[in-house]
């Protein structure tokens, strides 16, 4: 009896383990950012991406609050990730101390283990050490209830450095393309850079390749800016390393990415869930409600997002196909969805929509019908039967009448033989 107790409990205590621990194993999506590590230069600016890994499983929602370090850094700015970029209200934002990342993507979601959430760009503005966390957050499973899969989250440092610490690293800014993790619709790049102390002269160079170290002759000893007009659209870098008057030795280069983009997203056409159409060409459509579907191509950097315009009107920002455009009037109809690249460029496309009167069927017309014919024909029965009932009481009035008559006649009569008879006797 006692073995089989334990055995009960054993498989007891196996199913409450396995009850509570099958969440925790199945479910393992992280939060992380991306560099976790490094050294920067006091002044310079860098870019810090928060990821979320799934772990294999299907995600459509990912939100993070993310704790910095606000005695060494200071939060430039916080943008949209290229793979949640269907934005909650209030995302991407920043405050003293904090940003906030919220955001989607339709089914059938995201499956990945580097999937962009947002980007915080931050500037290096004291020495010592800048630290990230993830306050809190979620990462919510492609299954229809939202279950939060998100199991850990981790933190990044890094460190902030003299110019001397760094090998005489030199700062590089761009006027028209600031932020190296932006793509921009521009093809004149001006650059610029610090003279850290020590450095008599450059040597630079510009090309499409991450890791170039410039050669061993000076460019100039002078100037401090230089410009490439009219680039060609992709992705470049810009690197310059410094040396001092006297010595051969350059110093560590330091590389600056420019990312161009001044093509539009390739022609696409908005079409009707479920309904084949040809291109430019208006569509008859019946009833109030339709979903309308677009998928545009960008090549280069990519699809941002889109806006959805019903009649020249705005009617949805940052729509996902397919798309719902709700109740719609009688008539023609001119929508329109715009598809935006990551860097501002855009591609209309238009579609006419005749919405036409709703078909009466046979149904429709005879229910009524049947309904008034009978209401007719009962109102005529009703009114006979009136008239009828109006016809007998009045034969049934004058047959009383003739009886009266007759009644009184034969009692005239009567009396007038009475009489007679008085006179004889």
């Amino acid at each position: 009896m006692k073995q089989n107790l334990k055995k009960i409990s054993a498989v007891v205590f196996v199913w409450l383990a396995g009850v509570w621990l099958a969440p925790h194993l199945a479910f393992a999506a992280t939060l992380y950012f991306s560099p976790a590590s490094g050294s920067f230069v006091l002044g310079s600016t860098f870019s810090v991406s928060v990821r979320a890994n799934t772990q294999d499983q299907a995600v459509n929602t990912a939100e993070a609050t993310v704790n910095y370090s606000p005695d060494t850094l200071e939060l430039v700015k916080v943008s949209a990730g290229s793979t949640f970029t269907l934005q909650t209200p209030g995302s991407p934002s920043k405050q003293e101390g904090s940003a906030f990342f919220s955001a989607g993507l339709p089914t059938p979601g995201y499956t990945g283990s580097s999937g962009v959430l947002g980007v915080m760009t931050f500037r290096a503005k004291a020495l010592g050490a800048g630290h990230i966390s993830v306050a809190s957050g979620k990462i919510l499973l492609n299954d229809g209830l939202g279950t939060d899969a998100l199991n850990s989250t981790s933190a990044a440092d890094y460190s902030i450095v003299a110019r001397t610490q760094a090998q005489g690293a030199i700062v590089v800014t761009s006027s028209t393309h600031p932020d190296q993790e932006v793509w921009y619709n521009k093809k004149d790049v001006s650059l610029s850079w610090d003279r850290p102390a020590g450095v008599y002269g450059y040597s630079f160079s510009f090309d499409q390749a991450p890791d170039t170290v410039p050669d061993s002759i000076l460019d100039t000893t002078i100037t401090t800016t230089h410009s490439y007009p009219a680039t060609q659209d992709g992705v470049w870098y810009f690197h310059i390393s410094g040396r001092g008057k006297t010595s051969q030795q350059f110093g560590t280069p330091t590389n600056f990415k420019v990312n161009i983009d001044t093509v539009p997203p390739e022609a696409f056409t908005v079409g009707i869930e479920g309904k084949n159409i040809l291109p430019n060409q208006p569509v008859d459509v019946q009833g109030t409600n339709f979903r309308i579907t677009f998928n545009a191509v960008d090549k280069l950097s990519g699809v941002s997002h889109y806006d959805v315009y019903v009649d020249e009107k705005l009617s949805q920002a940052a729509a996902s196909s397919p798309y719902a455009l709700g109740p719609l009037s009688v008539g023609s109809h001119t929508i329109k969805v715009t598809a935006f690249d990551q860097a501002g460029n855009s591609t209309d496309s238009t579609l006419i929509l005749n919405v036409l009167p709703p078909q009466i069927s046979a149904a429709t017309i005879t229910f009524p019908k049947l309904y008034l014919w009978i209401f007719l024909v009962m109102l005529l029965i009703i009114n006979a039967l009136v008239w009828a009932l109006f016809f007998y009481r009045r034969k049934l009035w004058e047959a009383r009448y003739v009886i009266r008559q007759l009644e009184h006649d034969l009692k005239a009569e009567e009396n007038q033989h009475v009489k007679i008879k008085r006179k004889q006797t």
